[in-house]
């Protein structure tokens, strides 16, 4: 359709200017970059870390240290009877501080973790911008004019 009105319009032009010629015609385009929004997926496997929990029984040589020290700090509270017990629960408290629970990496599983990023596609397009027909007159002369199709 765009080439008959073309085609139509050349004929009236060059009927209007009969010794008037068309030497060239030419398309002009231009380059676009035309941008699209992705969402993509990104994945990676990753090591994670499985704890286990262990009783650690003090050494008899910790639960007297801890006993001894335990004590130490007990006397400095109360007095008469109140001190002889405040003395008696450092100890036991001091003593049973050694008994400790450990938490300690047994082992590794692999697990996969997975974002999602937004991300601009970006793509570089040839799109039509005009045409030129270089025209040569009668006289001998010669103008180019610019059309869209």
């Amino acid at each position: 359709m765009k080439k008959i009105i073309l085609t139509t319009a050349l004929l009236a032009a060059s009927s209007a200017y009969a010794e008037d010629r068309v030497l060239n015609t030419r398309d002009i385009y231009t380059y676009q970059i035309i941008e699209n929004p992705v969402t993509r997926r990104h994945c990676q496997t990753v090591d994670v870390p499985m704890y286990e929990t262990h009783e650690r029984k003090g050494s008899a040589s910790e639960a007297i240290t801890g006993g001894v020290i335990g004590g130490a700090i007990g006397n400095q509270f109360g007095g008469g009877t109140g001190n002889a017990v405040m003395t008696l629960l450092g100890v036991i408290i001091g003593a049973n501080a050694v008994d400790k629970e450990e938490r300690y990496i047994s082992g590794y599983r692999q697990e996969t973790t997975c974002s999602y990023d937004k991300e601009i596609d970006r793509k570089r397009v040839k799109v039509y911008s005009h045409t030129l027909v270089e025209i040569q007159r009668e006289d001998g002369s010669r103008y180019i004019a610019e059309y869209i199709k």
